[in-house]
């Protein structure tokens, strides 16, 4: 086997003409266009096959500084970044790059919150990314990492800290979902959707009525809290009921 014409190791096929051969350990990161030559027993050897290119990458990416991502409150009275130890009134803040700050497209930022990721999303191919994330009622303590094509994970960014404090008597929408497929996608805020009936995911006051209506004020379904306070909502027909 040769990266170009560079002798990587030769190994003898078994009895079904089936072969394996790995890399020598310490091969250097970078690209390598893998060809293979068969040898018979008097010597003579066949045309290479391939090449079969590829990228060994073992270095992850950096972790974001502070002024390369923000987390943004958008609803209620007072919108904008969410500094550290501040009180916000969104329950679904949007974490997003800073006005300039762009990453290699089709990387992947993972959001955590104390630890735990609760959410996920793919770099633009501008370099922007954006994802809303579920921020319930009392403190969090959110961080990104970053994941390259290779898979490498990043180390975790600097640590933004605040609470949630809403109406502890008041609904919450965690999360609308597209339910079309075989799993349930979050729709981002202001995003897209092929699915006319999507699921609406909140909070509530443990086995109360919930009602919930369009931006023009119009009804479109109602349920009931369970006895944890989940409530979920199959609106039906969802885009009809937004047409003025």
């Amino acid at each position: 086997m040769f990266n170009g014409d560079t002798l990587l190791g030769t190994v003898d096929a078994d009895a079904n003409g089936q072969w394996h051969i790995n890399l020598p350990a310490g091969s250097a990161d970078g690209q390598y266009k893998i060809y293979a030559v068969a040898v018979n027993d008097a010597g003579m050897q066949s045309t290479k096959a391939g090449p079969f290119i590829f990228n060994v990458d073992t270095i992850p990416p950096e972790p974001l500084k502070p002024e390369q991502w923000e987390i943004i409150d958008d609803v209620g009275s007072h919108t904008g970044p969410i500094q550290g130890g501040e009180v916000t009134d969104d329950d679904l803040p949007t974490v997003k790059n800073t006005e300039g700050q762009t990453l290699p497209p089709g990387f992947i930022v993972t959001v955590y919150d104390d630890g735990r990721a609760i959410g996920s999303t793919t770099v633009n191919p501008d370099g922007t990314w954006t994802l809303n994330v579920s921020a319930p009622q009392g403190p969090h303590d959110i961080s990104i990492t970053v994941t390259d094509f290779a898979k490498n994970e990043g180390a975790k960014s600097n640590h933004i800290t605040f609470s949630t404090d809403i109406d502890p008597n008041a609904p919450s929408i965690t999360g609308v979902f597209n339910d079309e497929g075989t799993g349930l996608v979050l729709i981002d805020r202001f995003g897209y959707t092929n699915d006319a009936t999507p699921e609406v995911h909140g909070k509530a006051k443990a086995n109360s009525q919930i009602e919930v209506y369009s931006d023009q004020d119009a009804l479109v379904g109602s349920t009931v809290a369970d006895g944890n306070g989940d409530w979920t909502l199959d609106v039906t027909p969802w885009l009809t009921a937004l047409t003025p």
